[in-house]
């Protein structure tokens, strides 16, 4: 399997965590990666990244300087990153 959660992980990273795993073993998320709109897949316990599909890659690519510190990667992060006031929804 090719794995969908490479677009922000780096060879040498530590092992996927379980809810990770389990989305890139899912053959239901393959489909995700095809969809011409930005997916993002968030843990709804610590509010974290789980998953961004390519084209959503392919968006934060064009601004993810102004998120995170050069090479760091998305995936685990909180989802203050992408939503910095989201207390107010």
């Amino acid at each position: 399997m090719s794995g969908f959660l490479s677009g922000f992980r780096n060879n040498g990273e530590a092992a996927l965590s379980a809810p990770q795993l389990a989305i890139e073993q899912d053959i239901r998320f393959q489909a995700l990666e095809q969809l011409p709109s930005n997916v993002a897949l968030i843990d709804i316990d610590q509010l974290t990244i789980l998953y961004v599909n390519q084209q959503a890659k392919e968006t934060i690519d064009g601004f993810a300087s102004r998120l995170l510190p050069v090479g760091t990667r998305l995936l685990g992060q909180p989802l203050q990153i992408l939503y910095p006031n989201i207390e107010k929804h």
